[in-house]
């Protein structure tokens, strides 16, 4: 009777056990689909955000020749803009915001082709509503870093994919809303993370 019962224990703990590494390596996507202007479908493995940012006092010194650091992470550290966001006009900056890789469903970028600029960002959740750009920043950098005087320079997506050379390095600035006049087949339109 003894047995029976730390079996079932035994079995109880292994099935939960199972469940919590399924739920959480399911969780995190470990691809995601790039789609390009084009129409072109990347599957991109290996992946992250990589933020560079510069220390303040550095910007004001050295300007754009300071040697930016360089933070990965499958997140998405931004500062809540009111922009566009519950009938706010203000454009000024709002609080940290930090979405998870599991929580990230989508970033679509809108194009307006003709002028080769970007009109907005859509930032699809999968437990929150859907947020709004003008553009993907700015970049938070509370959560990136104990320095207090952080400005957060570019963010980048950077990858590995197979293509017509065999193995190839995405890395891509996300944060740029001028494209110019670059083919189609170089410009980002929509990353699927889920």
């Amino acid at each position: 009777m003894k047995s029976r019962l730390t079996i079932r224990c035994t079995s109880a703990v292994t099935i939960i056990l199972i469940c919590f590494f399924y739920n959480f390596t399911f969780a995190q996507p470990e691809t995601i689909t790039v789609v390009l202007g084009n129409g072109e479908k990347l599957t991109v493995s290996t992946w992250s955000f990589v933020y560079y940012l510069v220390r303040s006092n550095e910007l004001v010194a050295q300007g754009n020749t300071a040697q930016p650091l360089e933070k990965r992470s499958k997140n998405l550290y931004l500062v809540e803009r009111y922009d566009q966001e519950d009938g706010k006009i203000d454009f000024g900056k709002g609080k940290d915001m930090n979405i998870t890789a599991e929580n990230l469903s989508s970033i679509k970028f809108i194009w307006n082709w003709k002028y080769g600029t970007l009109e907005k960002v859509i930032i699809t959740r999968i437990d929150g509503p859907q947020l709004t750009r003008a553009r993907l920043g700015p970049i938070a950098t509370s959560f990136l870093g104990n320095e207090e005087f952080l400005y957060g320079k570019t963010l980048h997506l950077e990858g590995d994919y197979q293509g017509a050379k065999g193995l190839q390095h995405l890395n891509y600035n996300l944060n740029k809303w001028l494209k110019g006049k670059l083919p189609k087949k170089e410009i980002i339109e929509k990353i699927i993370f889920q």
